[in-house]
Order: C-alpha cells, then structure tokens, then sequence
C-alpha cells in the first residue's frame, strides 16, 4: 500500500523538521504493533534523546474540512497505546470540537488547531504579507546523445550518436562504473540546477519552450570518489573482440519547458511556528511551497512528489521580492536535481 501523503501533512512534517533540532524526523513511519507485530502507519515520527532514552513522538495530522471529533481522537489514541510512542500529538487543519479536545488532553495527548494570521507576522514579512507566489518551474526533456570517444585502434576520435541505453561506462582498470544513462542524467540534472538559477529564467513572465545542448568534458571535472578521473566506453569490434576506449566529449540535446503558476498562500500558526504554504502541479509531479519561522529563524522550502503517493524530496528556495507587496516569484527546478556531477566508484 503507497504511503498517504497531503499538503496539510507535508505542512506538520516541514514544520517538525524545523524545530526538531538534533531529533531524527521520519514521514510516514512504519511502527510496529506491540502485541501483533504488524506495521501501522504514523504521519511524523519524531526520534530523540533525552537523559540518555530514547523518546518516540507521534505525530498524526487530519486535513479534514470538519473540526477532528472524538471518534477520531479515540482511535489515534487507541492505535498509538499499542506503538510505544511515548507522546501523541494530533494536528487537525479544521481543529477539534470542544468534547474532542477535552478528551485529547484527558488521554495525556496534545491537541494542535492551526490559527490564521491576520496579516502576517512581521518577524516573517516577506512572505506572511504575501497573498500569492509566482513559481517558475523548469523540467527538461533529454532528446538525443553524442559520446565521442579517443578510438585506440583507429588512432583518431570516433562518434558515437544515440548510441544504446545500456551503454556502460567504466574506469581505466575494466572496473564497471555506471551505465551512460546515469552519466547523462547527472548532466541534466546539473543543466536545469543552473538554469533555474539563470537570469534568462527570472525575467521570463509566461510559459515558452525552448532547445539545448549540454557539452560535458569527462576529462574536465567528473569526480570518481572525489578524484578527477577519465572515464572510458567499451567498443565492440566486428571480430568479436573489445577494447576500452577513453570518452572525451558527451552531448545531450533536449528540450526545456518553463512553466509559471500563481499560487495562493495559506497563513497559520502550527504551534509555536508561523507557516506560509501553497500547492502546485507541473509535468506530473507535485509541488508543496513551505515557508516557516521558528524562534526568528526562517526556512522556506519545496516539497517535490512524483504523483500524490511518490516520496517527497525537499529543495531549499529562495525568494526575490517583487514591485509590489503582494506578490513574489520562485525559481527551482521541479526535478532532483541538487546532485553534483559526481559519481561514485564501486568498492573493491
């Protein structure tokens, strides 16, 4: 069964993540019963220590449009008894009716109602006085791909155009590194990081389409266990035989898409945190724009699922202020694309 995930949850989870501290924060744990053993699902987990034991917190976030009632106090109590959470935190984004509260707190849990700000806080000014951001969302389609490589045989530089997928990659010594697909993904990857980053793409005001070519030098920057290294192809000859031939250029073309969305915000306090969140979709994939303040400290952050049930991957954003204090735009790549261009050499 995938597991479930909203924005009001992804809203508690980034919040928790933000005031955790040293505390270990985990999305949709998986805890065992403790008479039966079977795995039950908890929103947010949170793991610490304090005196030297572990503490567990249990954290269950209800995005129902209906204040939370008993029935539903009643069984996140009953199901967390039997999980050795040491304490139960319910977070209802419509809050709880009065009876449900009061029996919250008679079972030793914590019940939280989200507030809405009016206005803002101003300790959070940038974005609590903002009704809407303007997100610029840059996704990238790979193309076609050129691998030129140092032929030994032949003596002279050969193109390999759209050669096959499993095309493997490997070091000097035969050592298989990683097929070129993953070659050319960290290349992308690295392309829509720059991209996003780009004063071409923060002076665009509409959706637009556009072709690239990304020119790699493997011999120029490609890390293997933070070393430079040459990497190099292996080349089937017609007499059957092969031979490892250094790659000294990859190509990758495609096409880039721009695609800019208002979003509106929500403004609430969670606690003891003040949270600024909207949501959007683009190219399939789902994006949770999370902005907090703990303590004055802020934290502004994309949430990224593939789909409402993929895993979410986090990306720090940064805003730039409009002409007018109503609105800010964002920029960031809707892919993971927070790699370096760095891959890994298998142990011995």
């Amino acid at each position: 069964m995938p597991k479930r995930s909203n924005l009001f949850q992804d809203v508690v989870a980034s919040v928790q993540h933000h005031i955790a501290g040293d505390a270990v924060v985990e999305e949709s744990a998986m805890l065992p019963h403790r008479l039966t053993g079977e795995l039950r699902e908890v929103d947010v987990v949170v793991r610490g220590t304090v005196a030297g034991q572990e503490v567990v917190l249990g954290i269950e976030a209800s995005a129902a449009g209906r204040p939370a009632t008993v029935q539903w106090v009643e069984q996140q109590v009953a199901k967390h008894k039997e999980l050795g959470t040491n304490k139960l935190i319910l977070v209802a984004a419509a809050g709880f009716s009065g009876t449900a509260r009061k029996l919250a707190g008679q079972y030793g849990a914590v019940a939280i109602a989200p507030e809405d700000l009016e206005g803002g806080d101003p300790t959070f000014a940038v974005v609590n006085n903002l009704a809407s951001l303007w997100a610029k969302v840059y996704s990238v389609t790979p193309e076609g791909v050129t691998v030129r490589i140092d032929h030994v045989k032949l003596g002279e530089i050969v193109e390999l155009v759209d050669p096959p997928g499993d095309l493997d990659i490997f070091l000097g010594d035969g050592t298989f590194l990683c097929p070129l697909s993953q070659v050319v993904a960290t290349a992308l990857d690295v392309h829509s990081a720059e991209y996003s980053r780009s004063e071409t793409i923060r002076v665009q005001a509409e959706d637009s389409q556009h072709s690239f070519v990304v020119e790699a030098d493997p011999r120029m920057g490609l890390l293997i266990n933070g070393v430079p290294t040459s990497i190099f192809a292996r080349w089937l000859d017609g007499d059957g035989s092969s031979s490892l031939h250094e790659v000294v250029a990859i190509q990758v073309r495609g096409r880039g898409r721009v695609s800019v969305q208002e979003i509106p915000l929500t403004h609430q306090r969670v606690g003891e945190v003040d949270a600024t969140y909207g949501t959007f979709e683009a190219d399939g994939q789902i994006a949770a724009l999370i902005a907090t303040v703990y303590q004055g400290e802020e934290r502004v952050v994309a949430r990224i699922r593939d789909g409402k049930s993929g895993p979410a991957r986090e990306q720090v954003l940064s805003f730039a202020r409009g002409d007018s204090p109503s609105s800010a735009e964002v920029t960031a790549p809707l892919s993971d694309s927070s790699r370096e261009s760095t891959v890994e050499s298998p142990g011995p």
